[in-house]
Order: structure tokens, then sequence, then C-alpha cells
């Protein structure tokens, strides 16, 4: 199969993204940052209300059945989340404009911008999914719910320093992957330090959960 950015429709990357995004990696073929920005707010548009429908649904069965305090963080955690999706924009920006450059200009930075949304779309929807766990199911669960999270952090670093092989191997250059590696694990921690910075108490209710796994609610 070819990928042609004329031919290929939004729907068709976003379901090559999510199975083999190493497919359009590969190919000559993008989307136009346009199109990819219009993807993404799409995503983002749908992500929010299916996180309250699924928290508003998992709120009314846990709450039958535990008197957690934090159950109600659940829905809170679905306006949480995607406000701190906006803070990774410029992050991921900055991502994709750091591989062109690493990667020597090798491919035009719209083909690398549109390579790095493909790479970032399975991780986002994983990260949504932890996130909802962790906001307010008991347990083990809540822990599992932040391991996805990181699971779909470390999966988006990695995919990032695959693509810059990629590229660099194109350009027939020595790949930096320990430097880039290091500055992307940077700018994926970027939002949760300003977070940290901004409001601390924030932060710290929304890993209330998963702190009281480890530290029995100390």
């Amino acid at each position: 199969m070819t990928y042609d950015k004329h031919s290929m429709s939004a729907k068709q990357f976003v379901m090559i993204s999510v199975s083999s995004p190493y497919k359009i990696l590969k190919s000559d073929k993008h989307l136009s940052s346009g199109q990819n920005i219009a993807i993404w707010l799409v995503l983002y548009l749908l992500t929010f209300p299916l996180m309250l429908t699924a928290n508003a649904l998992l709120l009314s069965l846990f709450s039958t059945v535990t008197s957690n305090p934090y159950l109600g963080l659940g829905l809170v955690s679905s306006i949480f989340s995607m406000l701190f999706y906006i803070l990774y924009i410029p992050f991921f920006i900055l991502n994709s404009y750091i591989i062109y450059k690493f990667s020597d200009k090798a491919k035009p930075f719209e083909k690398i911008f549109s390579d790095n949304s493909s790479m970032l779309i399975f991780p986002f929807l994983l990260y949504s999914v932890g996130a909802m766990m962790t906001a307010y199911i008991i347990g083990i669960l809540s822990l599992i719910g932040l391991l996805i999270m990181w699971g779909a952090i470390i999966t988006y670093i990695v995919r990032s320093v695959s693509q810059l092989k990629h590229c660099q191997e194109a350009a027939g250059t020595q790949p930096d992957t320990q430097i880039y590696a290091v500055i992307s694990i940077a700018l994926m921690l970027a939002p949760s330090i300003i977070v940290l910075i901004l409001s601390p108490e924030t932060l710290t209710i929304y890993y209330k959960p998963v702190i009281d796994v480890f530290f029995g609610g100390i």
C-alpha cells in the first residue's frame, strides 16, 4: 500500500498511526501540518466527552461497592487531563523541531512533524486511559493506571528516538540518540514540572490515590 498525502484520508492516517506508525515513517508521504492540527483538534474534542462518559459510568459502578472518598475525582480528572494536554503542545512542536535539527534537515519539517504526530496518537490514547484509571479507581488498579501513563510516555520517547534514527540514517549521519533521549525525556517531564510549580496542590490531589497505594494515606 502506498501513502500519498493527497489520497490518504485523515481516517486512514489515524488508523495506521495506531496500528503501525512506522509504515508512515518509512514512506515518503505525509499529511500537511494543517491536516495534522485538524486531526488533533478532533481527537481532543472527542476524547474529552468520552472520558467524561467513561468516568461517569465507572463512578456510578464503583460508588455502589465502595465508599472511597476519591471516587469523585474521576470526573474532575477529565477536565484536568484536557488542560494538562494543552501544556504538551509546545513541547510536542519543539520535539519535532529538535528531530528536524538533529537529522540535519534530511527531510522537510512538515514530513517530520507529520511523522511525529503519527508516533504520538496511540500514546495519547493510552495516556488518556491511564489518567482516567489513576484518578479515582482504588487499590492496585490506580497503580496500573499510573504505569499505563508512564508506559505511554516511554512509548512516545522510544518512537521519537526511532524516528530520529530513521531520519539520520537517511541522511547518512551518525545518530545522536543518547543526547536526544535525554532531551526528549526532559520535554515529556516539563509539563508536570510546570504544574508542580504553579499548583502543587492540584498535582498532589490528582495522584492522591497512587500515593495511598505506596504510603497508606500518609
